[in-house]
């Protein structure tokens, strides 16, 4: 039941993001973030070498969302663990995350140490356009007044982590050019709503 409220305020604030300007946007914003990440940790299975519970989603560097994530966080579950929101500051000491979300100030030092990553079954999720050329894997951004997500799905292998198909379903599919010798898919989602 509370999964079903959870998603129909994802559902709300995705079409309320920039109606409600007045009412500290970036605020609803955030909320709307934490529900995706939410609701994205239940379309991914992580490999069966995930480290036992808790399930931890962690933010890189030292900003609101953080605080903002772990009031969303209060009193939900993965797979019946609870989750534990942290800050962490150095990818290279942070092997620990389930879910790494970086905010878009926090991209350059990403994309810099991304590599200590790459292969660790942690789902990563950030906010810069360049977020998916660093091996990033999924990313959220505002566009036409809607929180909307790209997937890296190289990336989501690298990482050993399997996307749903019931997350894909809704997506559409593309290659993108990462450098001038590779092509990579990437899912293009619109929302999570459906039309």
């Amino acid at each position: 039941m509370k999964s079903r409220h959870f998603l129909a305020v994802v559902l709300i604030g995705v079409r309320s993001v920039a109606a409600s300007a007045a009412v500290q946007p970036s605020d609803l914003e955030y909320d709307v973030r934490a529900a995706f990440l939410l609701n994205f940790t239940r379309y991914v299975e992580w490999p069966a070498s995930r480290k036992p519970a808790p399930f931890q989603m962690c933010v890189l560097g030292k900003n609101r969302f953080a605080s903002r994530l772990e009031a969303a966080m209060k009193g939900e579950a993965w797979h019946e663990q609870s989750i534990v929101v942290r800050t962490v500051t150095d990818l290279g000491d942070e092997p620990s995350c389930d879910l790494m979300y970086v905010p878009a100030e926090m991209t350059d030092h990403f994309l810099a140490n991304q590599n200590t990553l790459e292969t660790l079954p942690i789902l990563t999720v950030g906010e810069d356009a360049r977020f998916l050329t660093g091996d990033g894997i999924i990313r959220l951004f505002v566009q036409d007044n809607r929180v909307r997500f790209s997937i890296n799905l190289r990336a989501a292998g690298l990482a050993g982590l399997t996307i749903s198909s019931r997350l894909l379903r809704r997506m559409v599919f593309r290659s993108a050019s990462f450098s001038s010798t590779r092509l990579s898919p990437i899912a293009s989602g619109r929302s999570c709503s459906s039309r």
